[in-house]
Order: C-alpha cells, then structure tokens, then sequence
C-alpha cells in the first residue's frame, strides 16, 4: 500500500486544493500607505530632544531624553495627542509638538511652500552661495578657528600636518 492514496469509507477522492483569492489579501493601499507617493521626510532645523520609544508598544522606555541633532532626517511622522511620534536611524520617538513643529522643515518642498525666506532655486537660476566666516579662536597649543553654523559652530584645529573640523552644538551661539 506504500505510495496509494488511502480513504476512509464515504469520503471522496483527495482533489487539489482550491485556488487562493488574492481580492482577500491585504493590499499596500489597505495598510495605509501609497504605493505612488513615498511617505514624506522631514529634516530638523536645530537640535531637539526627544523621548526614546518601544519599537513594539511605542511607549516611553526608562533613560533621558535623547538629542537629535541638527539636520537629522526623520520619517513616519504622527501626531499623537500633544506629541509628534516618529522614527529616526529606524527608531521610534516621542516629542511635544510645541518644540518639534518650528523645528520641522520638509524635505523637498517647492518655494511656493517654503514661503517667501526660502532662497529662489529652479533651472536656470544662480546657485546660492553661503560663505562660511572664520574666527580665530585663543589657544596655547594648536592653530583654531571657528564658523558660526545653524544650531552651533564649526571648529577647525590644527598643529603641523594635522588637522581636524568637529560640529559643536550651541543652538543659542553663546560661545564667547
């Protein structure tokens, strides 16, 4: 009987099994996202702290607030109640609108949304040029300098064939 399809009395013969319908299937459309337009990116325009999350349950874990710094660039964003929740390096955090929403600036806007501080940008239009202005910095051992950057100051040091350039964080420029 070894390779013979067995079958109890009053059953019929074993058949394939039916076709799956995929009109049962979730689709992309049904999970909440658009298969034709990506979800949007959004860039902060100055340092912010924010509240680490459970990736699972989305909820606050124990810990301080983690800086997001400068020109991070964040993606998913809901807004929960008084916070806006989103993930950054493919994690989830929490922080209140009220400091998050002037810190937003989304990526790829046109300049009609940018509003009229936005520089003029399109084809055929002159790149706009920033200069960064160095200041010297008082140092007994090494050769320094510093730029005033949105959100802190970029700092060049350097000593004989040796060089570095190092972000310093200091939203408010008070480094005197």
């Amino acid at each position: 009987m070894v390779g013979q399809a067995f079958s109890l009395p009053g059953q019929t013969e074993p058949s394939a099994p039916p076709p799956v319908s995929t009109e049962l299937l979730p689709t992309v459309r049904d999970l909440g996202k658009s298969a034709e337009a990506p979800m949007a990116k959004y860039e902060l325009t100055k340092n912010l702290e924010a509240k680490k999350l459970n990736l699972r349950t989305k909820l606050p874990v124990a810990g301080p607030p983690v800086t997001m710094p400068f020109a991070a660039i964040i993606d998913n964003l809901e807004e929960v109640r008084d916070d806006y929740r989103f993930t950054y390096l493919g994690e989830w955090y929490s922080c209140p609108i009220s400091a998050m929403k002037p810190a937003l600036s989304l990526i790829g806007e046109t300049q009609a949304e940018a509003g009229p501080s936005a520089p003029a940008a399109g084809p055929g239009a002159a790149p706009v040029e920033y200069k960064l202005r160095w200041e010297p910095v008082s140092s007994s051992h090494f050769s320094a300098m510093r730029a005033k950057v949105p959100g802190g100051w970029l700092v060049s040091v350097a000593r004989g064939e040796t060089s570095s350039l190092v972000f310093c964080p200091d939203a408010d420029h008070a480094w005197e």
